[in-house]
């Protein structure tokens, strides 16, 4: 039920919705209204200044493929309001649908189990090569941001030393340390490291 204001009218609104939230958050990414910079590259694909476009993640990767086309008709009346002669029309377009090889309670449970701790995970079926999982931690909720995340929001997340809005799985990082053990390993291998020394 609605509460009824007199000179205030309401009207549905379609919005996206990203039911593993921050699980999987880079991977999905998130859609937005075209920004400037963007339209100035879009506009010549048909994008107008309140489209919606995929900010990151396969939102922004599959764009392409996700959005639809617009659909219009052109018309005339006669001076009562009533169509008189049908001028052009052209028929809405879905978007395609796309389907993921990603298993959404191993996605959470990689996620859950990282505990918000910096870093990602992948997981996938040695069989097929399959991505069942694909995981950055921490992240945020692209649920909020799609319904209008708060000045306040947006600066906890880009001001949090942990980098929620990083995606941890797309950078490329110096393996440092972790390479020590086989640099040893060798030493050991070749006795040119004792190890009782």
């Amino acid at each position: 039920d609605y509460i009824e204001l007199e000179g205030v009218s309401s009207r549905p609104v379609n919005i996206r919705t990203y039911p593993l939230g921050e699980a999987a958050a880079h991977l999905t990414g998130y859609i937005g209204k075209v920004n400037a910079e963007e339209l100035k590259s879009l506009q010549k694909k048909g994008y107008q200044a309140e489209d919606l476009v995929g900010k990151t993640g396969l939102e922004k990767v599959l764009e392409n493929t996700l959005r639809g086309e617009k659909g219009g008709r052109v018309f005339i009346e006669d001076e009562n309001g009533k169509e008189i002669k049908n001028v052009a029309k052209k028929e809405a377009k879905e978007g395609e649908n796309v389907t993921l090889t990603i298993d959404a309670a191993i996605q959470e449970k990689i996620f859950n189990e990282m505990k918000n701790e910096a870093g990602s995970s992948a997981a996938v079926n040695p069989k097929t090569g399959e991505t069942i999982a694909l995981v950055s931690s921490p992240a945020y909720n692209p649920n909020t941001i799609v319904r209008g995340a708060s000045k306040a929001q947006r600066e906890a997340w880009n001001n949090d030393s942990k980098l929620p809005m990083m995606n941890r799985f797309t950078q490329a990082f110096v393996p440092g340390s972790v390479f020590k053990t086989i640099t040893g390993a060798i030493g050991l291998e070749t006795n040119t490291i004792n190890p009782k020394e």
